[in-house]
């Protein structure tokens, strides 16, 4: 997931990054809510997360952080 205004260019603010985080929060309480879409939304959040931790694992986007 990323945040259209800056997610391209990695230019995210702090007042940007937190955006990031609410369509997360937001489906996961849809699957609890609603169940028959746990699956799919499921399959999406591991994604997005896993992605995240070897991003952070090895640097980012800029090595470093």
């Amino acid at each position: 997931m990323y945040e259209v205004a800056c997610g391209p260019a990695q230019k995210c603010n702090t007042d940007m990054q937190p955006f990031k985080a609410y369509p997360s929060r937001f489906m996961g309480l849809t699957a609890i809510l609603a169940p028959w879409t746990y699956d799919r939304i499921y399959a999406h959040l591991v994604n997005t997360v896993v992605n995240g931790v070897a991003k952070s694992c090895t640097g980012g986007n800029d090595g470093v952080t």
